[in-house]
């Protein structure tokens, strides 16, 4: 209201194509997650044991679980990509804008007990990934359908522990999946996201995506945000 600026204009367009955005962007986003546990399963570093839930419980948390995680994506997406990230690159540009908001996202989750460096970098060029993302296809519904899908992967159908719950996975969780391989490898108690073959996956994530959605048809973008 103080800006005079629709919602919309943040990021968040409500095109036709917004949906299948962020359809795309949860396939994107769940998909690395499923792909990572493939060398840890290989190496025993962590094993499967059936469903962690059954019936009405296992249909209700599916559910609760993912509308919780899209909220959730949408909430720290717009935070951290969309208002504060427009009005800043209107100042300083995209890029710089992106990187300082990314290094910020990644340094917030230091506050949380038993994180380390790894968990930081990786959420922090996570963020990278997404203001690409936003760059490249003109709004945050496909970094929002990413980064709901990742979480949800992640700590809803595969079980992994999250430092939010004293290393413990949260409840309600599909998988019973078990870890109990080195933390270089499983990540620990932060998951995977604080593994080392993150950082693999993440590097795969920006070469098809740059190769996917090319910077020639990245022109929606910059109708919401600047050139840097």
């Amino acid at each position: 209201r103080i800006l005079k600026e629709k919602f919309s204009s943040y990021g968040l367009p409500f095109t036709a194509d917004a949906g299948k955005l962020a359809v795309k962007g949860w396939i994107w986003g769940f998909v690395p997650s499923a792909i990572i546990l493939i060398p840890l399963f290989a190496t025993g570093a962590c094993s499967y044991h059936g469903l962690a839930l059954q019936g009405g419980e296992l249909l209700s948390s599916t559910v609760g679980w993912a509308l919780a995680m899209l909220s959730l994506g949408l909430a720290e997406e717009f935070v951290f990509r969309g208002f504060t990230l427009k009005t800043l690159a209107d100042g300083i540009g995209f890029w710089p804008a992106a990187i300082f908001l990314s290094a910020i996202f990644g340094m917030l989750h230091l506050l949380k007990p038993m994180e380390n460096w790894i968990d930081a970098v990786s959420v922090g060029l996570y963020g990278l990934l997404w203001s690409l993302m936003l760059k490249r296809t003109g709004s945050l519904w496909f970094p929002i359908g990413f980064h709901a899908a990742s979480d949800y992967a992640d700590m809803i159908m595969f079980a992994e522990p999250n430092t939010g719950n004293n290393g413990q996975p949260i409840p309600g969780h599909l998988l019973e999946i078990r870890f109990h391989g080195p933390d270089w490898l499983t990540g620990g108690p932060r998951g995977t996201e604080a593994s080392l073959l993150v950082f693999v996956i993440l590097a795969g994530l920006f070469y098809i995506f740059d190769k996917a959605y090319p910077g020639t048809i990245a022109n929606q973008a910059d109708s919401a945000h600047p050139k840097s």
